[in-house]
């Protein structure tokens, strides 16, 4: 994470968002991953 966050914030045509990252074991159910439905919810809000 330390790489891509690094390598994001130093091109400055770019904008970092953060870093939405959880530990799901399966993708099956969302309910169960909070930062992909964070991640969902902003993009949403623009």
């Amino acid at each position: 994470m330390e790489h891509y966050t690094a390598y994001i914030k130093n091109n400055p045509t770019w904008s970092f968002a953060g870093i939405y990252a959880d530990n799901a074991l399966s993708g099956k159910n969302a309910a169960k991953r909070p930062e992909f439905m964070r991640m969902v919810n902003d993009a949403q809000a623009g």
